[in-house]
C-alpha cells in the first residue's frame, strides 16, 4: 500500500491490494503462489527448478483492477507510514500555490502564537474535519487544514460555518482566504474567513492577467526574443504579452505589446526560467488581497 513494489513497472499498487470480480487480490495470488512453489520444492516436486517443467507454476499475473488515485495513494502513504512519500497532495496544484498563495501555514499559526494579525491567501487540504453542536444549540465546524509547512486547525462558527460547511470534506484542497485579528479586551486572536474554493474550481489559465518580458540589448544579442517567439507559438493563448525593450546606456524604454497572447502555465514559466529569460507576471486584480496596516487592532471593545 505504501509502494514498496513501486520498482516491478508491469503492475500498480492497486493490483495488490484491490480485489476483482473473482474477491481475489494480488498479495493473495502471490502468496498460494510462493507456498505453493515451497511446498513442491521440499516435496521433492522439482518441475520449476529442474527436470520437467510445471507449468501449473508459472507466475500468476495480478488481477485487471483500476489504479488508485493519487490521492487515495498517498492517504495510505500516510496511515501506514506517518508521512507522504512519493508526492505531496498539492503537487497536482503547485501552479496555483506558487502563484497565488501570500501565506503558509505555518505563517497563519505564527500569527495566531505571537498575536500579530494579518491578512491571509493560504492553501491546503483538509485532513480532518468533524461538525459540532454548542451548549446553545447552534452548529459549528472544525477541520484540520495542512499544506507544504504544517497542519492548523481552524474552526468556524454561526453563518461562516453554514455558508462555507460544504467545504469541509476530508481531503478537499481548498483556498482560503481572511485575516487574524487581535482582541485587546479578552487579550487573544479571532479569525474572520472571508472566502473558501475549491481549487480544483480555479482555472489556472485566468490567474495573470498581463506577461511582461524585459529585454535589453545584450538580451537581443543573444536571440531571447526568438526563445519568447518559440514560447508563444507553443502555448498561444489569451493572457496579453508585453516587451519591454531597455538599454541602460541610452537610458532609453520602448514598450510593446505582442499580436499574440499565450497561455501562461506553470511549463512556460519553467522554459522561461530555464532560458534565464526576464519576466513579470501580473496576477488578476482578485488574487492580490488588500493589505491592512500592521497598527490596527480589532475588536477592541
Amino acid at each position: 500500500k505504501s509502494g514498496v513494489f513501486d520498482f516491478d513497472n508491469r503492475y500498480h499498487r492497486a493490483q495488490y491490494v484491490r480485489e476483482d470480480s473473482n474477491a481475489v487480490n494480488g498479495i493473495e495470488l502471490s502468496l498460494r503462489y510462493g507456498q505453493r512453489i515451497q511446498q513442491e520444492k521440499f516435496s521433492g516436486q522439482m518441475g520449476l527448478f529442474g527436470g520437467g517443467a510445471n507449468l501449473a507454476n508459472e507466475e500468476p499475473k495480478l488481477p485487471q483492477v483500476d489504479k488508485l488515485t493519487l490521492l487515495e495513494e498517498l492517504k495510505e502513504e500516510e496511515e501506514l507510514v506517518g508521512v507522504f512519500l512519493s508526492k505531496h497532495p498539492l503537487d497536482d496544484f503547485k501552479f496555483v500555490f506558487d502563484s497565488v498563495v501570500d501565506t503558509t501555514v505555518k505563517e497563519y499559526r505564527d500569527s495566531l502564537e505571537s498575536k500579530t494579525p494579518i491578512v491571509f491567501q493560504m492553501m491546503g487540504i483538509i485532513t480532518f474535519s468533524k461538525e459540532f453542536i454548542s451548549q446553545m444549540g447552534n452548529p459549528y465546524g472544525r477541520f484540520n487544514f495542512m499544506d507544504y509547512s504544517g497542519t492548523v486547525e481552524i474552526s468556524l462558527f454561526k453563518e461562516k460555518f453554514m455558508k462555507f460547511k460544504h467545504l469541509m470534506g476530508k481531503d478537499y484542497i481548498l483556498l482560503i482566504q481572511g485575516q487574524t485579528d487581535y482582541s485587546k479586551a479578552k487579550d487573544e486572536m479571532r479569525v474572520n474567513i472571508h472566502n473558501m474554493q475549491l481549487v480544483s474550481d480555479i482555472d489556472p489559465l485566468t490567474i495573470y492577467r498581463s506577461v511582461q518580458v524585459d529585454m535589453t540589448p545584450l538580451d537581443l544579442e543573444k536571440g531571447k526574443q526568438q526563445i519568447v517567439s518559440h514560447v508563444l507559438q507553443q502555448f498561444p493563448g489569451k493572457c496579453p504579452l508585453y516587451f519591454n525593450f531597455y538599454d541602460s546606456d541610452d537610458n532609453m524604454t520602448v514598450r510593446m505589446v505582442s499580436r499574440a497572447g499565450l497561455n501562461f502555465t506553470n511549463e512556460v514559466r519553467e522554459m522561461l526560467d530555464d532560458m534565464e529569460v526576464n519576466y513579470t507576471p501580473r496576477l488578476d486584480d482578485k488574487w492580490l488581497i488588500e493589505r491592512k496596516d500592521e497598527s490596527r487592532r480589532f475588536y477592541n471593545s
